[in-house]
This record gives C-alpha cells, sequence and structure tokens, in this order.
C-alpha cells in the first residue's frame, strides 16, 4: 500500500457486497472530508479504511505480515512465561468478514500487551524490535526480529502518530515541552444480546524527540470517562512525572 494514496469512504458503516448478511464495519467519525489516507485513519481511527486495505492485500499476506512482528510466538522474556498474543483462535483467518474485523484488532485477535509495546519498537529504531529483559543479569539490546519496516515507513508511521496526539483524539497527551507520538485503541466487551458493552482503552506512545521508552497504559471501564483519550491523559501524567524527576 501507498500511504500518501486515499480511499473515499461514505457513511458510517460499509459492507463489500450483500453477501456479507447484517455484518458491516462501523467506524467513529464519517465526517472526516476524502480522501482517507494512512495519515487520516490513524488519526481518526478509521476501521473502514483497515478493512479495505486488508481486504485488498488479501489474507495470506496480512497474516505472514502479523507473524513477522511476533503473532503466534511466545515473547522472549526469560523471567516469566507469557501468552503469545494470537491473529485468531486457530492462527488462520477463515472469512472475509474475519479478515476485516482483525484489521483493526477485533475479531478473535489478542494482544500481549507487553507485545504490543514491543510492536512500537520498529516505528522507533526503524524496524529492528529487541528481546526484552527484566532482571539485572539478563543482557539487554538482544535483537529479536529485524528488517521490520524501511526507515522511510518507520518516519512515515512516526509522523502519522504525532498527528494522532496533536490533531487526532489522543490531545491530552498533547504536552507543552514533550512531544508524545502514540496510538488510542478500545476493546469492547459485550455479551451476546446487550445493546452496550464495558470499553477497555489503550495507549501506547513515546516521545518523538527522546525515544528512551515506550509506554503501554490500559485502563478497563472508559465507557463513562472519555474512552481512550481518558488512557492519554493519564499517559501524559507518565511523561510528565518523569520529565520532573530527571
Amino acid at each position: 500500500m501507498k500511504p500518501e494514496e486515499g480511499l473515499t469512504i461514505n457513511g458510517q458503516t460499509w459492507q463489500k457486497e450483500e453477501s456479507w448478511g447484517s455484518y458491516r464495519v462501523s467506524r467513529l467519525h464519517p465526517d472526516v472530508p476524502n480522501p482517507i489516507d494512512l495519515n487520516k485513519s490513524l488519526v481518526y481511527s478509521d476501521n473502514i479504511y483497515y478493512a479495505q486495505q486488508a481486504l485488498k492485500m488479501g489474507r495470506e499476506t496480512f497474516t505472514e505480515g502479523l507473524k513477522k512482528f511476533g503473532f503466534g510466538e511466545t515473547v522472549p522474556l526469560e523471567a516469566m512465561e507469557l501468552t503469545p498474543s494470537q491473529i485468531s483462535n486457530d492462527g488462520s483467518i477463515g472469512s472475509e468478514g474475519q479478515l476485516a474485523d482483525t484489521s483493526f484488532g477485533q475479531g478473535q485477535m489478542l494482544a500481549n500487551i507487553l507485545h504490543l509495546a514491543m510492536m512500537y519498537e520498529p516505528f522507533v529504531t526503524d524496524g529492528t524490535m529487541l528481546k526484552p529483559t527484566l532482571l539485572f543479569d539478563e543482557e539487554d539490546a538482544q535483537v529479536w526480529k529485524k528488517d521490520l519496516m524501511s526507515p522511510e515507513t518507520a518516519a512515515t508511521l512516526r509522523t502519522a502518530m504525532r498527528n494522532v496526539v496533536v490533531d487526532g483524539y489522543a490531545q491530552s497527551a498533547n504536552l507543552d515541552n514533550i512531544p508524545l507520538a502514540g496510538k488510542t485503541g478500545t476493546a469492547e466487551l459485550k455479551a451476546a444480546g446487550e445493546a452496550r458493552g464495558k470499553e477497555n482503552g489503550f495507549f501506547v506512545s513515546f516521545n518523538t524527540k527522546d525515544p528512551k521508552f515506550i509506554l503501554a497504559m490500559m485502563v478497563e471501564n472508559v465507557e463513562d470517562n472519555g474512552g481512550s483519550d481518558y488512557v492519554a491523559a493519564m499517559a501524559a501524567e507518565v511523561y510528565k512525572l518523569m520529565a520532573t524527576s530527571r
């Protein structure tokens, strides 16, 4: 895909064809003017953009990309065993609807939060993901994955994630002296028959000028607190505390 090429997307919901039945992909901000490119999709969390891009690339290319980032593998942390992130329950994608859902993190996708933080590392390192360490006697800076993206792609994503904070719906993290970049996310937990479920809000972020660490934060039950921007505000407090403690 070419980040600068935009898609024309109209309305709040979309489906590829009538054979999808009642299943439709929804987005939060149908008022965003077309065309929708990668930057706008990240700033406004446009699920329809991701669904259309995933369908265009196909299941095989999509799942291969996720596996390169470590989905399905145990995170190599010597001090403890962590549950691997998964693409789906069986590791495959069985339908176009599931592919669309998985493209924006729903479906049967599950992500270990340490792995989630690690997946942002290539944006800072221009393509490298390191093995995490916990104990003092473990060797730091060992490479786990490399050449995950080009420096140009990493720069494009850093810019877009900075725009999420400046122009999008994580503006509670738009601090005067700490140029944060990141991405919000929401996982809805809804039982069958419920009109509205609980929401877990996510925000993964880093300081673009001094990326010494990546912060992945999740807060439960944010549905009445402003969603994932509530998490962005809490993350901002961490960065302010770090700045004053130096």
